[in-house]
């Protein structure tokens, strides 16, 4: 099922996508508007806001994705697009 999600719940989704894409996470999936994201540790992380996405990121590593933003189709992350 697909999720609606507000534009800054799907700029984070997207985000998340990128984690998992970069092998920093090992998956994510959206619950009732909840981010979720699970790590290789089998930790399973909530991302509601971009405080929570900044621990994640200096969490796993990561510091490149913030400079996404959602793409128009699909929801995807795509570098340097715009809506």
């Amino acid at each position: 099922m697909n999720e609606d999600l507000t534009r800054s719940r799907a700029t984070l989704a997207g985000k998340a996508r990128h984690l998992v894409k970069n092998k920093k996470a090992q998956s994510t999936w959206v619950t009732r508007g909840v981010i979720l994201v699970k790590l290789f540790d089998g930790s399973v992380k909530k991302i509601a806001n971009d405080h929570h996405f900044a621990e994640l990121e200096l969490l796993v590593g990561e510091t490149e994705s913030t400079d996404l933003e959602l793409g128009s189709d699909h929801g995807d992350a795509t570098p340097g697009t715009t809506d």
